[in-house]
């Protein structure tokens, strides 16, 4: 006679940080060389599983409420620095690297559905959701300081980034099979995806001397997969007292930072690309749906935001600074409800709506 709360959750948090760094100093009469390099990697994974649901059986219970949910989140910080330095009265020589490395992805997969059941909720409402909120924070940075001084001296610094972060879910809420669904008040099937990803990228190379050389490059990949399904098939389902809500909702967002600073005789390479793909869909598919004196809905939105800065500048006697930026949103959003359908309603809402930010 009590409610049925069936939930699933999950949390994987990864926080990584990772440094290496690296520093030579040299001092002669005649001649002094000096050689430095760092380098750091990362490769951060979270692969999730979340699934809530009721296979077969008969459930009565005053409400019904079948949740599955994840929270996946991974931090990752990886810096590599470089110095050497050089003196002498005569020849110098320093050469300094530095180069960092990430890779960060979550894949995930959240179901919350009921299949196969006959399920009342004899004075509440039956709800059946599925939620995804990964997000990726990431910061990669590599610098290079080259000095070197005297009567002939050289400098030649390089430093690079490479990073990659990608979330890739499927998150899906649903009601099939069902001979008899019934609930007092309303139903609601409801599936919703926020994944996030926050990159901030640095390289910097520094060469001092009376010939220097300088280079930075940056090479930056930021990428979300989201595809969300909320649906109805081949079920019997009707709300008593209010109203039947199938609602597909997906939000992803990247904000990324890219900045590659060369200062010396030499350039500066910077390229970065985000790529969002959308995948909503709320759909009614060979089912009987009754809400009598109330709304039946179906509802599918997206509103991808991808917003990258990427920078890169040089300075010196002859500098050079490259730079190669994309944004790239693709998917569709769909709602619908098949002919094979049959609805009895005060009103039926149908509604598909995309909104894409860059």
């Amino acid at each position: 006679g009590g409610a049925l709360t069936l939930g699933a959750s999950a949390a994987q948090i990864v926080d990584a940080f990772v440094i290496a760094g690296s520093a030579a100093i040299a001092a002669g009469g005649r001649f002094a060389i000096a050689a430095s390099g760092a380098g750091a990697a990362s490769d951060n994974r979270v692969t999730t599983d979340v699934a809530a649901y009721v296979d077969g059986g008969s459930v009565s219970a005053t409400s019904v409420s079948i949740t599955a949910a994840d929270h996946s989140q991974i931090i990752a910080k990886t810096l590599a620095i470089a110095i050497a330095a050089a003196f002498s009265g005569g020849g110098s020589l320093a050469v300094s690297i530095g180069v960092s490395i990430a890779y960060n992805s979550i894949n995930n997969i959240v179901d919350a559905h009921v299949s196969g059941a006959d399920v009342t909720a004899t004075t509440g409402s039956a709800v059946i959701g599925a939620t995804e909120e990964a997000s990726i924070d990431a910061i990669s940075v590599a610098a290079s300081i080259a000095v070197a001084a005297g009567w002939g001296s050289g400098a030649v610094s390089f430093a690079g980034v490479i990073s990659s972060n990608t979330i890739t879910t499927s998150v899906d809420a649903s009601i099939e099979g069902l001979s008899d669904l019934q609930s007092a008040t309303g139903v609601s099937v409801t599936a919703e995806d926020m994944a996030d990803i926050s990159a901030v990228n640095v390289a910097a190379s520094v060469a001092l001397a009376s010939v220097g050389v300088a280079v930075g490059l940056m090479l930056a990949r930021n990428s979300i997969f989201d595809f969300v399904s909320a649906y109805i098939a081949a079920s019997t389902v009707t709300a008593s007292n209010g109203d039947i809500e199938v609602v597909a909702s997906d939000l992803p967002a990247i904000e990324a930072k890219s900045v590659v600073i060369a200062i010396a005789t030499g350039g500066a390479g910077a390229g970065g690309s985000s790529e969002v793909t959308i995948g909503g869909t709320a759909y009614l598919d060979g089912s009987t749906l009754s809400a009598a004196g109330h709304q039946v809905k179906v509802k599918s939105s997206s509103e991808a935001d991808a917003d990258p800065l990427t920078v890169a500048a040089s300075a010196g006697g002859l500098s050079i600074a490259v730079m190669l930026a994309s944004v790239e949103i693709n998917g569709a959003t769909e709602a619908y409800a098949t002919g094979d359908s049959t609805v009895t309603a005060a009103g039926l809402d149908v509604t598909a709506k995309a909104t894409n930010l860059s």
